[in-house]
């Protein structure tokens, strides 16, 4: 289970306390000295407060003021643009505003203005989080014009996280490119884009003009750098030394109604050979796949974490080609997720034979199916070697096809050569 919460450091209750008063002031003083209050406060926190402490203290009083807002929405707090406009300091090196998904829809554009204005000073920025909710009323925002303006400003940025802007499109993107007439953010090393309307061209553009990025947080990855690596071959070019790109998420962002385009994000061999080729650090692979394609896998020498849905246009099982994959590479996975079908108990004998270092393990299946015990020689679960296993997550639904007996041998089997479980989680729907 999940460890004691620990004792927060005498740090984060003094900044508490230092955030407290503030709010307080900003609550009981009459408008006038509300007014000077703000400006006095910046000015202030701008010249004598680190950065390591900036950042934290503009963390933790955006963390209060949206919980306020959220225990009493009549409280006399000033608007978030305002408050915003103050507490956004010079110095800080993290800017992270995704909290504020929590105070709802963006009324006007004064949200916009004060970011437009804040970011001129924030050259020291290597963190900045925009994420929103999906809609575009909905705070924080962003759009492709602070994008210039990060790509003008923060050359130090490291990360960025704009996912859920539908606004951004693949002209922002490469705002965020040094060229002549920008200095761009040539340091980027992750940068998550989920559900912007950015194509996989704009994101192939991006992944090889800044040659620093290993997390890219797009759901078709996969895609990119086929798309990427068709390019380069067309022209005869190739990358001396490869992307750096050490996760490829291809699982797409498929509904039931859109079952049927699936099949477009497959992690067929023609893919596989492209990441293959352009990806010699990939550690992380989160895909969609038939059984067949699993044991091409086996080309990806440093992978350790591993996602597989099984379905492609329709639930589908592993078989053969997951047993063939772990044999030859299931002893360096620490991470394994699967979601099918029909998961059999021989699979989890399977998983504790090839697969020693296992600390995360995540099962979803539509149906379990145990092995008739009687036809057993021996019992054959007792191969399995658990003993790093620090979580595991087990869900079996129930269709007009599966049982609905949980397999509780099986977890007895799974949890018995290990002390180190912290997180178990299991569910069993019945009819």
């Amino acid at each position: 289970m999940s460890g004691r919460k620990p004792p927060s450091s005498l740090f984060h209750l003094g900044l508490s306390v230092f955030i407290k008063h503030l709010m307080k002031v900003w609550i009981i003083r009459n408008q006038q000295v509300k007014d000077k209050f703000g400006p006095e406060i910046h000015k202030f926190l701008s010249l004598c407060m680190p950065t390591v402490i900036a950042d934290s203290l503009v963390l933790q009083s955006i963390e209060t003021y949206v919980q306020k807002l959220k225990c009493d929405a009549d409280q006399e707090l000033p608007d978030i643009s305002i408050f915003l406009q103050f507490i956004i300091l010079p110095q800080l090196s993290i800017l992270d505003l995704s909290k504020l998904i929590f105070l709802g829809v963006n009324h006007n554009e004064q949200f916009e203005n004060v970011i437009v204005s804040r970011l001129h000073s924030l050259g020291n920025l290597v963190r900045i989080s925009l994420r929103t909710h999906g809609r575009d009323i909905t705070l924080p925002v962003c759009t492709n014009h602070i994008l210039e303006l990060i790509g003008r400003n923060c050359p130090k940025l490291m990360s960025i996280d704009i996912s859920y802007n539908s606004r951004i499109n693949d002209v922002g993107l490469r705002y965020l490119v040094p060229c002549s007439k920008n200095p761009g953010c040539p340091l980027i090393q992750e940068i998550f884009v989920y559900e912007c309307d950015v194509s996989l061209e704009g994101m192939a553009y991006i992944i090889k003009a800044l040659p620093n990025i290993c997390l890219v947080g797009y759901k078709e990855t996969g895609l990119v750098i086929k798309h990427l690596h068709t390019q380069l071959t067309r022209k005869n070019k190739h990358l001396e030394e490869g992307l750096k790109l050490t996760h490829v998420n291809n699982v797409g962002n498929i509904s039931n109604k859109e079952s049927n385009c699936a099949h477009k994000l497959q992690f067929c061999e023609r893919t596989v050979n492209a990441v293959r080729t352009l990806c010699p650090h990939l550690s992380n692979l989160k895909v969609r796949v038939a059984d067949d394609d699993v044991p091409k896998f086996e080309h990806f020498q440093s992978l350790t974490s591993l996602e597989l849905i099984y379905n492609v246009g329709k639930p589908a099982s592993p078989g053969e080609g997951l047993k063939q994959f772990l044999k030859i590479r299931g002893a360096q996975l620490n991470s394994l997720a699967i979601i099918c079908d029909v998961f059999h108990e021989n699979q989890i004998a399977v998983l504790g034979e090839n697969c020693s270092h296992l600390k995360h393990v995540w099962l979803r299946c539509n149906s379990f199916v145990l092995c008739d015990v009687r036809l057993q020689h021996g019992n054959f679960l007792s191969k399995c070697r658990f003993s790093e296993l620090e979580s595991l997550y087990f869900c079996v639904e129930e269709t007009e096809y599966s049982t609905s007996i949980f397999p509780l041998r099986v977890l007895q089997s799974m949890l018995c050569n290990t002390d180190k479980l912290r997180d178990l989680k299991l569910f069993a729907k019945s009819a």
